[in-house]
Formats: structure tokens, sequence, C-alpha cells
């Protein structure tokens, strides 16, 4: 079986466990992290996890995918922290809207056994008790692997988007950035001009 960990529990990530709890739990162990235990227990408490670990060491240490769902500024200092702990062959996904500085970090901190995929999927949804295990039926997932990406962390991230019922499409970090910001990020200024 294996241990995907997802850091930030927010909509994506619990939408992320909550899903693979209910159409892979054959496949799929599904381990929780969130820095604000009440988010954590939230998240428990609806279905996303198998398990919660209170700290973020215990949660990378036996994962063999991490899940980067927390918020753009949090993720620069949690590579530094979990750099230490991921094992060697682990996959580090990361779900933000931002992936060229977030890319470059994780070259930067991360030991090189440990692979990398910027990813972003286009869904839209507010809060944890949104997740149905559904949200992610049909849509489509940017994916932009680092330059030193093993094939093999390129493929597994692209089984796990499939088993989450997304289609993946694959771009450079910079077209994810400029994609996401079009995407996501226009439509909410041009809504409040």
């Amino acid at each position: 079986m294996e241990q995907i960990t997802i850091i930030g529990l927010g909509y994506i990530g619990s939408s992320i466990g909550y899903t693979l709890r209910l159409n892979h739990s054959k496949r799929y162990k599904v381990v929780g992290f969130d820095y604000e235990s009440g988010i954590q227990q939230k998240a428990d408490k609806t279905g996303a996890l198998d398990k919660s670990e209170w700290s973020m060491p215990a949660a990378v240490k036996d994962a063999d995918k991490i899940v980067i769902a927390t918020p753009v500024g949090a993720v620069r200092s949690l590579l530094e922290d979990m750099a230490a702990h991921v094992k060697p062959g682990a996959v580090v996904i990361d779900t933000t809207t931002t992936a060229a500085d977030i890319t470059k970090w994780a070259e930067e901190l991360l030991p090189r056994s440990v692979g990398f995929v910027s990813t972003y999927p286009l869904v839209s949804g507010r809060s944890i008790e949104d997740a149905t295990g559904t949200e992610f039926d049909g849509a489509r997932w940017a994916a932009a692997p680092s330059s030193t990406a093993p094939q093999e962390a390129v493929r597994g991230t692209i089984r796990l988007i499939e088993d989450l019922g997304a289609t993946a499409f694959f771009i450079s970090v910079e077209e994810h950035d400029s994609y996401i910001a079009a995407a996501s990020n226009l439509p909410i200024i041009v809504s409040n001009a």
C-alpha cells in the first residue's frame, strides 16, 4: 500500500484525501498534517484521512508521495523543514498556484533522491465540507515536472492525478504560472473590478 501524506488540509488537500479514501482505499493510505490543528481535526472528522499526524516530520517520514496543499507563502519553510525527514525515492507534489519559485526552492532544498513535480488542479470549491469525492472527476490538472524529476516520479504523479479522476496535461513551469494566473486569478480580478 502506498502512503500519501497530505500537508495542508483545506479544500484541495481534504478533497484529495477524501477522494482517495472513497475510491482507492486498497491502494493508498492517506496520512494528513496541517499546522492549524482545527483544520486537521475537521479533515479527520470528515473522513479525508486514514491517519492524522501531529508533527510534520512524523507525517512525511514514511510517505511515498507528499502532496503540498498549503498557501504559497508557507512552502519554502515547509520544504526546509521536511528535507531531512523525506525518505529516498519519495515524490513531493505541489498543488499551489505558483510553480517557478516553488520548483526552484525544491531543487535547492530537497535531497537529490527525492522527486518533485509542481501541479495544479483546475477545480473550484471553498471548504472541507464541500468534499464529495467527485471534485476532480473530468477536471484538467496541470503538471509541470522539474527538470530533475525522475521519470518514475512523473509517472507516479500522473497515476495519482488519474486515480483522482482528473486528466493531466503537461506544461512548463513558466507556462504553469501564466496559465494559472489567467485561469484562476484573472476572473477574480475582473469580478472585483
